[in-house]
């Protein structure tokens, strides 16, 4: 586990000083949010499948149910985070 912790935090560094100053911040600024959040549990009990394979495996209509209550979970999810969430994606998409 550690080795592939360093791995992500050596990709994560080489990442952000590529970027330019103001996309850097905006990493930043998401970091620490997500940060605030570490309590919070990140759930996708909707789809109880491990591996996509094994999803495939499904009958179509249960890989549709479970698809259907996964995109009313996240719809939910980002309903309630439309504020806190504007403020790390706003922004001009066309700054460059």
């Amino acid at each position: 586990m550690i080795a592939i912790q360093t791995v992500y935090e050596e990709n994560l560094i080489k990442i952000v000083r590529a970027l330019p100053p103001m996309r850097a911040q905006q990493v930043l600024e998401f970091a620490l949010f997500m940060q605030e959040r570490i309590a919070e549990p990140v759930t996708m009990s909707a789809f109880p499948v491990e591996h996509s394979l094994d999803a495939m495996r499904l009958p179509l209509a249960e890989r549709s149910r479970l698809l259907a209550l996964q995109a009313e979970q996240i719809l939910a999810h980002y309903d309630q985070s439309t504020d806190e969430r504007e403020l790390w994606q706003g922004g001009d998409i066309g700054e460059y």
